[in-house]
């Protein structure tokens, strides 16, 4: 008998972060950018998320970690970016509770005009 119940509180103990590790998928990163603004542009954030282990996310990219966003508040916006039509941003996404439920996605600068580089 207590092996029967030792065996059923392991199984029992083991099957949520089994389910939650594998279920977690974030499939799709959207970065979609907005108008300029001088010279800088904004981006819209949306991402397509089954079964999140998490009601949120962590998003970064580039060095900088924009925030940690619920999933219900989708599409998030983030900037202001330097719209130089050079640079390339990445974002990454990942589910606050199982980082290994992540995504990312790349986008170039916006051309915002000419950035006039002092020398």
């Amino acid at each position: 008998m207590f092996k029967l119940l030792l065996y059923l509180f392991v199984v029992i103990s083991l099957i949520p972060s089994t389910v939650a590790g594998q279920q977690c998928q974030i499939t799709q990163v959207h970065a979609t950018a907005l108008p300029c603004n001088h010279y800088s542009f904004n981006v819209s954030i949306n991402l397509d998320v089954t079964n999140p282990t998490s009601p949120g996310f962590t998003l970064a990219g580039n060095g900088v970690i924009y925030g940690t966003y619920l999933y219900s508040d989708l599409p998030v916006t983030v900037g202001p970016l330097l719209g130089d039509d050079q640079s390339q941003y990445e974002f990454i996404a990942w589910d606050v509770e199982n980082p290994q439920c992540q995504n990312y996605t790349t986008l170039p600068a916006a051309n915002c005009g000419p950035i006039c580089h002092l020398s």
